[in-house]
């Protein structure tokens, strides 16, 4: 079944073996980019790894991670046939007769919520915004109130010891309020990050700005038993800011518009490499984070099993 974009593509395809590099959700890049952002959610994530940290044993806490993958493969597949379902629908109304719509949605990014605005009955399309709006707050709650406590535990406990435990929760919940505030500034300026690409690849490119240099140091450290404070700070920003740097719309500003109809091979190699696939540039920014987070010398061994 052909996309109808002219492109060929099946969208029963499971696995893609292409070797083009700005082709995203390949088997490589499934081996080796989305491996390393599962080491990211898994290793280094506080927003994962401190439920975790509720298990009494670590044989437990791997089997809560296993057990987290597994459930999760049928509610991606559930959503995978949601998806499937709406690309027919909407492109291919002649299978549908009388039921067909009466046009395309105005963008991909919207189809599922016109869908439930224009199709569906009042009663369930109120359900179904509950439920939007349920899975969105618990999502978010949970991302705030793990850096709200990281904040507490890790930064200002070291610099305002002694105090008692209500004036740490009272500080937790500002930080609530204030890191929330610092997404919603982020969000709306991924509006403009976001320069077409494809929702799913735009967020988790963008989680690759803190993921670059977390990996790096956790797998240096893990591995090589190296790094120092300097050198773990120094590997964070050089990740931040080698993922910032292979933007596209960042290319563009230092180096101009590419030109109009070129093909991949015709790019100026600025943007041929700004082109590359989000985990081709998380990759190559971890390897750079891993080595510059090495140059600290030799760890302490407490903190290598901290």
């Amino acid at each position: 079944a052909a996309d109808g974009t002219g492109d060929g593509a099946s969208k029963l395809a499971l696995v893609s073996t292409s070797l083009d590099p700005t082709a995203g959700f390949t088997l490589w890049t499934s081996l080796i980019g989305f491996t390393l952002l599962g080491i990211g959610s898994y290793g280094t994530d506080q927003d994962l790894a401190q439920r975790m940290l509720t298990c009494r044993t670590t044989r437990e806490g791997s089997r809560s991670v296993l057990m987290g993958i597994g459930l999760g493969i049928p509610a991606v597949a559930m959503f995978l046939c949601v998806g499937l379902a709406l690309w027919i629908f909407y492109r291919h109304p002649e299978m549908l007769g009388s039921h067909a719509p009466d046009g395309p949605p105005h963008t991909d990014l919207k189809v599922f919520l016109e869908f439930i605005l224009e199709e569906l009955p009042s009663g369930m399309r109120g359900a179904m915004f509950a439920g939007i709006f349920a899975a969105g707050l618990s999502s978010i709650n949970s991302a705030i109130n793990a850096m709200s406590s990281t904040f507490v535990g890790d930064v200002y406990r070291r610099a305002r010891p002694g105090c008692d435990e209500a004036h740490y929760l009272r500080v937790g919940r500002s930080g609530v309020v204030a890191f929330g505030a610092l997404l919603a500034v982020f969000a709306l300026a991924c509006i403009e990050m976001r320069d077409g690409q494809d929702l799913i690849s735009f967020a988790l490119g963008v989680m690759t700005f803190a993921y670059s240099g977390l990996v790096g140091v956790f797998l240096c450290v893990l591995l090589l038993g190296r790094g120092s404070a300097r050198s773990v700070i120094a590997a964070l920003l050089v990740g931040f800011a080698i993922v910032w740097a292979l933007q596209p719309w960042f290319v563009t500003v230092l180096f101009g518009a590419a030109p109009a109809g070129a093909s991949f091979a015709e790019l100026p190699l600025p943007h041929r490499i700004a082109a590359f696939d989000f985990t081709w540039k998380f990759t190559f920014a971890v390897a750079v984070t891993t080595v510059v987070c090495a140059l600290g010398g030799r760890a302490r061994p407490e903190a290598v099993h901290a």
